[in-house]
């Protein structure tokens, strides 16, 4: 194609307010998303004090409060787009936003990284490598005891850790027989372990 004979066709005023709308729609997904991991986050200081028998800590949580100007104002500059209002000082305060949010989030962040974990330690909890996931975002998992942190339940964190909330919602702990029954079923009823052992 000759360059010469391309003309990009602009984007036009309706496209851009379609776009706007669905960006806005994301951005407030964002906020929701901002907000849920953080109080779910805040949630674990009561969980730790009452002895849960697990924790799932996300680091990164915390600090997802400070970036909810940053979401503010792009959901605020999209919709004087919409209107027809947009001006450039707008971008300028989303400049200056982004620059001050972003490093207050990664330095809260770290912070509470560090104050979190010695406050697990400090009541007992351990990391327990074995229910890791390998998907960004999902939270690191600290456990009471080392009995509730068994390399063969890897494949079946997810059920066992439902099965802990029951407990923890009773204010009770299983005892060893209970948890090694409920390990053995699960495992039995897992599609990936029955095709790794041939079952």
């Amino acid at each position: 194609m000759n360059n010469r004979n391309y003309i990009e066709k602009p984007v036009s005023k309706r496209q851009l307010k379609v776009l706007s709308v669905v960006l806005i729609s994301i951005f407030s997904f964002m906020f929701y998303v901002c907000g849920s991991i953080f109080f779910e986050e805040i949630s674990n200081i009561a969980k730790i004090r009452d002895g849960h028998i697990y924790i799932g800590n996300r680091d990164l949580a915390f600090g997802s409060i400070f970036f909810f100007p940053v979401l503010a104002v792009l959901n605020y500059m999209l919709v004087l787009v919409i209107m027809d209002k947009f001006k450039d000082h707008v971008m300028k305060l989303f400049i200056k936003v982004a620059i001050i949010s972003i490093p207050v989030m990664i330095v809260a962040s770290i912070i509470y990284s560090f104050w979190i974990g010695s406050q697990l330690r400090g009541h007992g909890y351990s990391h327990c490598t074995w229910y890791d996931s390998p998907t960004r975002g999902t939270p690191v998992i600290w456990v009471k005891s080392e009995r509730y942190c068994q390399e063969r339940a890897n494949l079946i964190n997810y059920d066992l850790l439902i099965y802990f909330d029951k407990f923890d919602n009773e204010g009770k702990e299983p005892s060893n027989k209970e948890l090694d029954l409920t390990v053995i079923e699960m495992l039995e009823n897992n599609l990936f372990y029955q095709r790794e052992h041939g079952l």
